[in-house]
């Protein structure tokens, strides 16, 4: 699909910086406010844009973040259709999942090792009893408490790459962030599953889902978001900005370079390439990319990974598993009402 100048603009601005209102956002990137309001509303009606809450669930008391991908058997159709409902009943930590018929991906998290080691097996023993996946899943594992999250969904660098334009410098910290588990009351609670649940509705409407006055869902939303309790995130459909792929790299690296030894390679790998989620503990990395063709996908292995091999930071080779937008549907998108749930202990 072709964009206008104005159009690439308010798009990237819309993705970049979820939180600003029409006004805000027109003054942000230098456009007139009714341009921006015209096209951030063709954009969501078009199905290009879509809003997602996110809730930090490190500091709502879950402790793992995973990752699982693996092949999958394209003729068992009726398994593909009943996979989601499986793993929503059986892997309740899955809270996006996507599936190319002849492979799969999940991210997810639990509030220990046990749930998350319970939700696996119960993965592997679906996908196997139904003969959906012919070989075990590759999994990892990240302890919040002890990994670095570099992108959580942030597609304005995917953006750039699929419109051809720059992108902002990347910011690094890779300091541990140190957890602190916030306590919510009820009322907060309700309020913050309804936000999750429903996002981008109005706050009149939301304050009748969840039975609360329309002013303090203003208030607690503000302060969800302050506190680092929720994220606002725009997800754009990358096939409709001209991405035909998708790769989930998974890299393990070499005992000796620890994760600030690595910040060099890790600010290449941000700066250079086209991600929209990158985690990385002390000795793994896995990160979602998208790309506009396999030619650009072999520019960034060749760039990228001829870096972290030259400095012998490589331990074996990176698994890539390559999605084509066209045959990628997300069958779990966003769901997180079972482990908000579990982890806020909602009945």
């Amino acid at each position: 699909m072709r964009f206008t100048d104005n159009e690439k603009a308010t798009l990237y601005g819309l993705v970049r910086y979820p939180d600003l209102n029409d006004r805000e956002l027109a003054d942000r990137i230098d456009q007139k406010l009714s341009t921006v309001t015209a096209i951030r509303r063709r954009l969501f009606e078009s199905g290009i844009l879509k809003d997602v809450t996110l809730p930090m669930m490190d500091t709502l008391g879950s402790e793992i973040l995973v990752i699982g991908y693996g092949s999958l058997n394209p003729s068992n159709k009726n398994a593909h259709g009943e996979m989601a409902k499986r793993i929503t009943e059986t892997c309740g930590c899955a809270f996006l999942l996507g599936d190319a018929l002849d492979y799969g991906f999940f991210i997810g998290c639990a509030n220990n090792y046990t749930d998350i080691k319970n939700d696996l097996d119960s993965l592997n023993h679906y996908l196997t009893h139904t003969g959906l996946g012919s070989d075990p899943w590759n999994y990892a594992l990240f302890p919040f408490a002890v990994s670095k999250i570099l992108n959580c969904f942030d597609f304005s660098p995917s953006l750039c790459r699929a419109m051809g334009t720059e992108p902002e410098p990347t910011t690094l910290d890779l300091g541990y962030k140190r957890l602190k588990c916030t306590e919510l009351s009820q009322k907060e609670k309700a309020v913050l599953k309804g936000m999750v649940t429903n996002p981008g509705v109005p706050d009149s409407h939301l304050a009748d889902i969840v039975d609360v006055s329309r002013q303090a869902i203003a208030d607690m939303k503000r302060r969800f978001v302050d506190e680092g309790i929720v994220k606002n995130i725009r997800v754009p459909d990358l096939k409709q900005i001209g991405c035909e792929l998708i790769t989930l790299t998974h890299i393990q690296f070499n005992p000796h370079s620890q994760l600030t030894e690595r910040k060099e390679g890790i600010r290449l790998m941000m700066d250079e390439s086209p991600h929209m989620f990158a985690v990385s503990g002390t000795f793994e990395n896995v990160m979602l990319h998208s790309h506009i063709s396999y030619t650009h996908l072999d520019d960034i292995k060749k760039r990228l990974l001829g870096y972290y091999k030259i400095h012998d930071f490589i331990r074996g080779e990176p698994k890539i598993s390559i999605f084509l937008t066209a045959n990628l549907s997300f069958p779990i998108w966003f769901k997180f009402d079972r482990i908000l749930d579990k982890t806020l202990g909602i009945s």
